[in-house]
């Protein structure tokens, strides 16, 4: 699904942090590469006073793995609502650009407002994107 010219590398690790009362529990973490750099990292993405409602590190982080699984399973025509819906931390526009499903035209745009999304779409598409003719 994620086009290999992208640079598009997602990464999770999972940090001990249990403690006397609880020694099996662990602080996700999260993370986009392009190429060698971090460009999205959880929790640092997320607001302090988000990870505070979430209970984080505590809390259970199946909205990561929900949320994957909910893009994969998703029909291509659906994915901009799908998007709408879920645009927790901007980690939907990495993944929707780097999809190799997902055409010029549609990335352009997002390119012209977001840097990030500028190099997935110069790797992807071996050039820099133009203005929107729109």
């Amino acid at each position: 699904m994620i086009d290999p010219k992208s640079g598009f590398d997602l990464h999770c690790s999972a940090y001990p942090c249990g403690s006397a009362w609880a020694p099996e529990n662990s602080a996700p973490r999260y993370w986009v590469q392009l190429g060698h750099d971090i460009v999205w990292d959880f929790p640092k993405a997320a607001p302090l006073e988000e990870l505070r409602e979430m209970g984080y590190p505590y809390a259970n982080m199946a909205l990561f793995s929900d949320f994957f699984r909910g893009y994969i399973d998703c029909p291509v025509a659906d994915l901009p609502a799908y998007g709408r819906a879920n645009p927790r931390w901007g980690l939907f526009d990495l993944i929707y650009a780097s999809d190799r499903r997902i055409g010029r035209a549609k990335i352009v745009e997002m390119a012209s407002t977001n840097p990030i999304i500028a190099r997935i779409y110069a790797n992807r598409f071996d050039s820099q994107p133009m203005e929107s003719t729109k």
